[in-house]
């Protein structure tokens, strides 16, 4: 058969429906909810592709994309055979037959080689959304055409996948107008960690995450307790609105600023669609990749894939020794992205991630150090702590390398120790305007974003748009922070250990000092509303939230 229902397929039918096709299969079969439909099988694709001539990969032209655009051109152009039309026509008027209102489709590229265990062609083939019927046999062309992409056609080379040996199956699924939708995950893909089933979701279709053009809300939840421990609400700036309005130009839109800050989903709505989500993973026997939509309160699944990337969680230790890079860890609490990684790699040598943090060499560390200290003491002075030894020896070979670093630095950096010793306290508001400008030029690269910001020397700009020069000469303050730390100590001991700081900063218009009294204030706030009872009108709703809103 050439069309065959959703729910006549399943996982042992994946040459015939395709990865996609036969996992919604799958799930039907095992009482998922999935929204009805019907799938144009891979032998359709295959009898219609037979008349073209594709060669095999070690016969492939040396001008590969002039092939891959002509067998494209030719699936567009040709006509479906009239038996394949009437018999889509048929499926369609079956579900018609069960609506008041009519149809509108999502037309799903579903490749005999997709979603498989070591192998992912996610966002690579085609998926086409508000598909009326009239248009069904035209978005099937096109998605059997995805197959010979640029993108899909390079990822089976790499994966010496035979050209000829991949169909394109289509599945044609009821358009669920998703007010929320998302993606998650039943072990997380950054660090490895299976103990967490993560889901991140955002307004209307989830379009606009899969491909990465908003920041969605993410729910953590712990799979042995089944309860949320983290959540983050994101600035929601774009969504793929549910249904075109007539004469709309980009599917686009611009979320309403009031409700940009919302959560999308409740507490019990991401506990739920953990719940589902687990049960996907036992069902498959692996930790799974979903994407879901929520309609009008109700919530269906859309796909169900292994994940075929993750964080490694070895066992084993690196070579050599690592610390913890403070800086990175104080502000970045979570694993680092691979792209951030793979942007920092090479430009540090010294440092190291392991499982997404920043780890630094310690053989480094000791190098700077010129004193003979335990590992244990230059581990607490890297994280700025006291040392125990109370009079460490003096390495002479290393004091006097560090006199001739001191020496040349002060050469080198003179004229730039002054300037940035007369800039104003508010320097950082000029490099935030300078970042912006930098962002939102698209001719700068990631890389060279990374470059222009923090790696370049213009002598003649302000000192304080060269942050990274700026931190370079900045250890001559802890020195000095560090000797009137002493004085106070010797001279004023009643006074607080933060007193130097104080002096130095003061108490207003630092950011990090108003973030924690804005804190602390929160805090007072919400101890005085809990303590009024759930009862009381200025009580919260919810319990147990890890995260505020705002934050």
């Amino acid at each position: 058969m050439s069309v065959i229902d959703l729910d006549q397929v399943n996982s042992s039918k994946i040459d015939i429906a395709g990865g996609k096709g036969a996992n919604l299969g799958e799930l039907i079969d095992a009482g998922f909810p999935v929204p009805p439909g019907f799938v144009v099988t891979a032998d359709a694709y295959s009898s219609f592709i037979a008349t073209l001539d594709i060669p095999a990969n070690d016969e492939l032209p040396d001008d590969t994309d002039a092939l891959i655009e002509s067998i494209r051109s030719q699936i567009i152009s040709a006509l479906l055979p009239a038996a394949l039309s009437d018999s889509i026509r048929q499926h369609h008027d079956a579900l018609q037959a069960k609506r008041s209102r009519p149809l509108t489709y999502a037309v799903r590229s579903s490749a005999t080689a997709e979603d498989l265990a070591d192998a992912s062609f996610a966002g690579q083939h085609e998926t086409y959304y508000y598909v009326e019927a009239d248009a069904i046999d035209l978005m099937v062309k096109k998605c059997w055409a995805s197959l010979w992409s640029e993108q899909a056609f390079s990822y089976r080379q790499s994966q010496n996948i035979d050209h000829r040996a991949v169909s394109m199956a289509v599945v044609i699924q009821e358009l669920v107008r998703s007010d929320v939708s998302g993606v998650t995950f039943t072990a997380d893909p950054v660090s490895g960690s299976q103990s967490v089933v993560i889901t991140e979701s955002s307004w209307g279709m989830g379009a606009a995450i899969v491909d990465g053009r908003v920041t969605p809300d993410q729910y953590v939840v712990d799979k042995a307790t089944g309860h949320l421990t983290a959540i983050r609400i994101a600035d929601k700036k774009f969504m793929v609105p549910a249904q075109l309005e007539e004469g709309q130009q980009s599917r686009l839109l611009e979320v309403p600023a009031s409700q940009r800050r919302i959560e999308t989903l409740s507490d019990e709505q991401a506990c739920e669609i953990a719940r589902i989500a687990l049960r996907s993973e036992a069902h498959f026997g692996k930790p799974q990749d979903l994407e879901w939509a929520i309609q009008a309160g109700e919530l269906f699944m859309l796909q169900s894939r292994p994940i075929t990337i993750m964080g490694s969680v070895e066992d084993e230790a690196p070579e050599g020794r690592y610390i913890l890079f403070k800086p990175v860890a104080e502000n970045f609490t979570d694993p680092l992205m691979p792209l951030t990684q793979d942007l920092l790699t090479g430009i540090l040598p010294m440092m190291k991630f392991i499982h997404g943090r920043m780890y630094m060499d310690f053989n480094f560390i000791r190098g700077l150090i010129p004193l003979k200290m335990s590992d244990a003491d230059i581990a607490r002075l890297a994280y700025l702590s006291t040392p125990r030894q109370s009079n460490p020896r003096v390495s002479v070979p290393r004091v006097l390398m560090l006199m001739l670093i001191v020496v040349f630095n002060y050469l080198m950096m003179a004229v730039f120790n002054r300037r940035t010793a007369a800039m104003p306290d508010d320097f950082m508001q000029g490099f935030r305007g300078y970042f912006r400008q930098v962002v939102e030029d698209d001719r700068i690269s990631a890389k060279n974003a990374l470059l222009v910001l923090f790696g370049r020397f213009r002598f003649f700009e302000p000192a304080g748009n060269m942050v990274l020069m700026v931190n370079l000469v900045a250890p001559r303050y802890i020195l000095m922070l560090e000797l009137m730390n002493r004085l106070l100590k010797r001279w004023a001991p009643s006074l607080p250990g933060d007193t130097a700081s104080l002096l130095c900063a003061g108490n207003e218009g630092v950011l990090s000092t108003d973030m924690g009294r804005e804190i602390v204030d929160l805090a007072r706030l919400a101890r005085g509303k809990h303590s009024a009872g759930p009862g009381h009108p200025g009580a919260f709703p919810r319990k147990g939230a890890a995260a505020y809103p705002g934050f």
